[in-house]
């Protein structure tokens, strides 16, 4: 039988630049929440996993998109390394403007200057979202990274190593679940499933191709294998 049957899903967004901390983003998708959904009967995570700015032309698309992902998320990782990331360079009133999310008050700052990342983070600590911070140990950081972990007031772990990374999470993520479980009812949606993730694994399939790798594609019937292909 398909042992995710009945368990709850939760969506997991992963909130970090990517340029600096791509390894550490791919271990979380591959290694790490695959690793703790095993240790659940009740649940099953999904990455919210957004690689910007590969799937978007524009860089306002992509911030609409993220921040509208933020507020759908059930828990928030976020991984802070040397990058403060991209900044659009407009009001993010004009961007994505929730309803009763008062910018100004909010983030208390010029959010002309904000970057996406930072958006992120702090449209999900606005709407309570079980969060948690994992800031890379960096000897030269852009002072703006560390104020923002500043201004989160949620717990902020260090670390160094990736295995570090791995470890912290694994503890982490039984906490977090158990916060969101208090607010989130229902079982998996299959169509959640397909959807997060979904450009990984094209880039993954693309880059096979350019590797000249042998691959296998398998699936339920009607499950896209032919349209991947295509």
């Amino acid at each position: 039988g398909d042992g995710r049957k009945g368990k709850r899903i939760l969506k997991v967004f992963i909130s970090s630049t990517y340029a600096d901390l791509a390894v550490e983003r791919q271990r979380l998708v591959d290694s790490i929440l695959p690793s703790f959904n095993k240790t659940r009967d009740d649940v099953i995570l999904v990455p919210i996993d957004i690689r910007f700015p590969e799937n978007f032309a524009s860089p306002i698309r992509a911030t609409t998109f993220c921040l509208k992902k933020i507020i759908e998320a059930d828990i928030v990782i976020g991984i802070l390394g040397e990058r403060y990331g991209s900044v659009p360079g407009r009001l993010y009133e004009e961007i994505f403007p929730p309803a009763g999310f008062d910018f100004t008050t909010s983030w208390g700052e010029d959010n002309k200057k904000l970057s996406i990342t930072a958006a992120e983070l702090l449209t999900a600590h606005h709407f309570n979202k079980p969060m948690v911070i994992f800031k890379k140990h960096i000897l030269e950081r852009d002072p703006r990274v560390e104020s923002l972990a500043q201004k989160l007031d949620v717990s902020v772990y260090n670390f160094q190593f990736i295995s570090d990374l791995s470890n912290l999470v694994m503890e982490s993520l039984v906490d977090l679940v158990e916060e969101s479980l208090a607010d989130t009812t229902g079982s998996i949606n299959e169509d959640d499933l397909a959807c997060h993730g979904r450009h990984m694994v094209l880039n993954r399939a693309k880059n096979c191709v350019f590797e000249g790798q042998s691959t296998v594609i398998f699936g339920k019937k009607d499950a896209g294998k032919t349209c991947l292909l295509k």
